[in-house]
């Protein structure tokens, strides 16, 4: 089962090779890329995720290593109370490949993908620079674009505003959706709460909201998109992203009308 998009994967290793500390490694968004009922964008990875150290041989995904996010994902119940537990009581240094891809295989089978608007890896949880956010909007952008969601939640004043390119208080926008207008489509956006680290507090606030928004829509069919249809559109938005020619193009386009 593909859980990466892996013509994306250079794209994020060029942004964290520019904004992201040199001793660490670009991680990539994880899990269900074909149509997931709801994508969650938080902020960036540091140090404390396993998988952006160097000697990490395997998978390299959002919070591998850590247990908030986990605990956020149990309480939506996109996490079986097994696997909740594993990541609960396991050290840093017993994670490996194989729990990770489990892991977030079984988050792929709920239909769910897990990533970061900041491409940039740092030693700890510093401030990220909004022109940081900016500069990585456009593979945000490319990452919604191919994996196609249902609905996607952003996580914090920060991020929420960088994606939505307006300014977001998440107090104020609870439950309020936003159209994010991209070259290949538009899309729901929701706003919430930042549910770790600082934001730990919120974790409640944020699984209220996330939970409403699953109800509206993670039980919906996205209509008039079939499984071969949502190939080839993958398919164009690959073509388009790693700069094919004008003749695979016209190729493309005319597959798509079949």
């Amino acid at each position: 089962m593909d859980i990466q998009i892996e013509h994306l994967k250079s794209k994020t290793d060029l942004l964290q090779k520019k904004f992201g500390h040199p001793d660490y490694r670009a991680i990539y968004g994880t899990g269900c890329i074909t149509q997931p009922d709801i994508c969650l964008i938080l902020m960036n990875p540091t140090a404390r995720n396993i998988s952006v150290h160097k000697n990490w041989k395997g998978l390299r995904a959002s919070w591998l290593g850590t247990k908030n996010i986990w605990k956020l994902l149990y309480k939506l119940n996109l996490l079986d109370e097994q696997t909740f537990t594993a990541t609960q009581n396991k050290k840093p240094q017993d994670w490996d490949d194989a729990f990770a891809r489990d892991l977030y295989t079984k988050l792929s089978n709920k239909k769910v993908f897990l990533t970061n608007l900041a491409r940039s890896t740092q030693p700890d949880a510093r401030p990220i620079s909004n022109s940081i956010f900016a500069a990585c909007v456009p593979l945000m952008e490319e990452e919604i674009n191919f994996i196609k969601p249902k609905v996607v939640i952003a996580f914090g004043n920060q991020v929420s505003s960088a994606l939505l390119k307006r300014p977001v208080k998440v107090s104020e926008a609870r439950r309020k959706p936003f159209e994010l207008k991209t070259k290949g489509d538009n899309y729901m956006v929701y706003a919430t709460y930042y549910p770790v680290g600082m934001g730990m507090m919120n974790m409640g606030k944020a699984v209220e909201d996330v939970k409403w928004i699953l109800s509206k829509y993670a039980t919906k069919k996205t209509p008039g998109i079939s499984a071969k249809r949502l190939a080839e559109l993958q398919r164009t938005t690959l073509m388009s992203s790693t700069g094919a020619s004008l003749a695979q193009r016209l190729l493309m386009k005319k597959w798509s009308g079949l």
